[in-house]
């Protein structure tokens, strides 16, 4: 015959089950929170396509429209620029996110079958970060300045198609 339970006790689950469960639910939490985390810090392109798309008025591939804004057709994005500053006083560095939106759709296919085109550019916009100083770039006009440069040096460089913008999606400066 069975075993009752003496009257006023329960029937716990055995310690070694609960313990189980409640290491499988934080595990679970854990590796939902970092698949998500991991989602959103290695995509900002979309954001970057997002952003460019809501923001640019429609014209002719390469025109201007009345504002003088051209109209980006496509993302050339890079890695991460992490650079010197040339700072005097003191090391300081830059973390940079920088995507290029430009007219020519067809442009990131031939800068990826092009690898060339894609160093040049990266050692361009390289060569300007490392040129200024902490002071230049942490301010609105600084980073302004720094558009426009990147820009012209972009369009010297790139075989057809032009700037229309120059997104910033992460721009850390390290004091």
């Amino acid at each position: 015959m069975a075993k009752k339970p003496a009257a006023g006790k329960s029937e716990a689950p055995p310690k070694g089950r609960r313990g189980l469960f409640i290491a499988l639910a934080v595990t679970l939490l854990l590796l939902g929170g970092g698949g998500a985390g991991a989602y959103f810090w290695l995509s900002p392109g979309a954001a970057a396509e997002e952003h460019v798309a809501e923001h640019q008025p429609t014209t002719e591939e390469g025109e201007a429209d009345e504002d003088g804004a051209l109209e980006a057709r496509a993302i050339v994005e890079f890695e991460p620029f992490i650079v010197n500053l040339a700072d005097a006083d003191a090391s300081r560095f830059v973390k940079a996110s920088i995507s290029l939106a430009v007219t020519e759709a067809g442009l990131p296919a031939e800068i990826e079958e092009n690898p060339v085109i894609g160093a040049r550019l990266r050692s361009s916009i390289l060569e300007l970060l490392s040129e200024r100083s902490a002071a230049e770039i942490t301010s609105a006009d600084g980073k302004d300045v720094l558009r426009t440069a990147i820009t012209e040096r972009a369009d010297a460089i790139l075989p057809e198609g032009r700037v229309a913008e120059v997104l910033f999606t992460d721009f850390i400066v390290q004091f």
